[in-house]
């Protein structure tokens, strides 16, 4: 009797030359997958669960009353604010649920899609976009919370509030590009998700979320700082405090994106391997 034929996979996959301007052309013509990726994984998250989408702003009040009353408790300082301390947190919250939210979900994109990524021709790297709309979608159901806490306290935003979804951009930028690497990386070795959890656990306190960012070259080059302290400055200041160290940070975001969409496309076909 004739052995059956092995299995022959192909995986069609951008190959080191490909330029980005088809990379582009590609997603493009891909963005109402992104669309359905991005429906779906919100739908399923909220699906069966009891409180629905007010987990997405649970962490975040959770967070702030610990921290106010800690403060209260005077287990640390803070400087004087130019807005109560739980608004100050809350705002920051929106920030960071988009880098943090963004980059957990972009990690696992890849290998919660399972045989889909093997097995489906498409563009992979819409399956991290639609992961990190997921994580914009919970920041702006938050940014609806800091607006009700804004109104409480009687705060007026200053008319530079309208820029606030240009500061997020860069970081948007450089959750895409960040994500990209952690997707492959985690679709190579699972202890990648674990190992960001942890390490997202110890930036928290890096950036000024539940801190005020002391002045120094530190912050200065931190990037994720410098644009949470951006959006702060427009929200409540009128300004950039530190225009210098926003434009840095939106540099290091111009250079960390297509340096990890373009090895996210030249090394996808080895995460569909080990899928």
């Amino acid at each position: 009797m004739a052995q059956p034929a092995a299995e022959l996979r192909v995986y069609d996959h951008a190959q080191p030359h490909d330029s980005f301007a088809q990379m582009g052309r590609e997603l493009w013509e891909s963005r109402e997958l992104v669309w359905r990726f991005l429906v779906r994984d919100i739908s399923a998250r909220y699906r069966q669960s009891l409180l629905g989408w007010a987990w997405a702003i649970l962490p975040a009040i959770a967070t702030t009353l610990v921290f106010s009353w800690l403060r209260s408790q005077r287990v640390f300082a803070m400087g004087d604010l130019a807005i109560p301390y739980p608004a100050y947190v809350l705002l920051g919250m929106v920030s960071w649920q988009i880098f943090q939210g963004g980059l957990s979900a972009a990690a696992q994109s890849l290998t919660q899609a399972g045989n889909l990524v093997a097995k489906v021709r498409f563009p992979h790297e819409s399956l991290v976009l639609a992961a990190i709309g997921g994580a914009l979608f919970d920041a702006a159901v938050r940014a609806v919370l800091v607006g009700i806490v804004f109104a409480a306290y009687g705060i007026v935003p200053a008319p530079t509030a309208a820029l606030l979804p240009l500061v997020w951009l860069p970081l948007l930028l450089l959750v895409a590009g960040l994500g990209f690497g952690l997707a492959l990386a985690n679709g190579l070795v699972r202890d990648v998700s674990n190992a960001l959890s942890v390490a997202l656990g110890l930036f928290f306190f890096l950036v000024p979320v539940v801190i005020v960012a002391p002045a120094g070259w530190l912050t200065d080059l931190n990037p994720v700082a410098s644009i949470i302290v951006a959006a702060h400055d427009v929200v409540v200041v009128g300004h950039l405090t530190r225009p210098l160290a926003f434009a840095g940070a939106c540099a290091v975001s111009l250079a960390v994106l297509p340096a990890g969409w373009w090895t996210f496309r030249a090394a996808e076909s080895l995460v569909a391997e080990r899928i």
